[in-house]
């Protein structure tokens, strides 16, 4: 037993109160999602809530990941309009 404690050491854990639990499903069911409002009502069903903007506003945060895969989405976004712009220009050229 003392080789297993040893070599795997046990790292505290965060006391959280069951109803952050609420909060957490809420985020991490959102979190990748693409069509924001039909998970968005589902996540309003599971946690009971009798308005979407109670799940909305008090339950679903924005994490890291959301804002880095939104990062992401936009450059590509960005990217792939800054090509189209530049094979318009030389389009125009050519003629």
């Amino acid at each position: 037993m003392e080789f297993i404690s040893t070599k795997f050491p046990v790292k505290p854990i965060r006391y959280i109160k069951f109803h952050g639990l609420r909060h957490s499903i809420g985020t991490l069911l959102l979190e990748g999602e693409t069509n924001v409002d039909s998970i968005l009502k589902v996540i309003q069903e599971r946690l009971g809530h009798s308005r979407k903007s109670t799940t909305e506003d008090i339950y679903v945060h924005v994490t890291k990941k959301a804002k880095k895969l939104a990062a992401v989405k936009f450059d590509k976004f960005n990217r792939k309009k800054t090509d189209d712009e530049q094979s318009t220009t030389k389009l125009k050229r050519v003629k």
